[in-house]
């Protein structure tokens, strides 16, 4: 039977543990790469804080223009979703469009708000 190999997606700021106040904006950035065989502009990557859905869709920020994912950001406001006093988990999706099912993976980082 065949692996497929998934994408990969890393949060890069903020960091694991980061004391952030709460009632702040949080920007949130990371990378990520689709598997072999498929293109960047066939995946997304998107947010979510503290469970809170929908997902939020981030802005691709890549070299390859508008659907370039390698390189990501997204601004958490409370207009989305509000950082509460000690732990939050800030959880990125990346889905990439492939047969037969999409591929699809996480990467999360625990903040503390203050």
């Amino acid at each position: 039977m065949p692996t497929t190999q998934l994408p990969a997606i890393k949060i890069t700021s903020p960091h694991k543990s980061q004391q952030i106040r709460v009632g702040s904006n949080i920007s949130v950035s990371g990378i990520s790469s689709p598997p072999p065989g498929v293109s960047h502009t066939d995946c997304t990557v998107s947010i979510l804080l503290n469970g809170v859905k929908p997902y939020q869709k981030t802005v691709a920020m890549g070299h390859g223009g508008k659907g370039d994912y390698s390189v990501w950001h997204y601004n958490i406001t409370h207009k989305y979703a509000s950082l509460q006093l000690g732990q939050n988990k800030i959880t990125a999706k990346i889905s990439c469009l492939a047969s037969p099912s999409n591929l699809t993976k996480f990467n999360s980082v625990n903040v503390t708000g203050t």
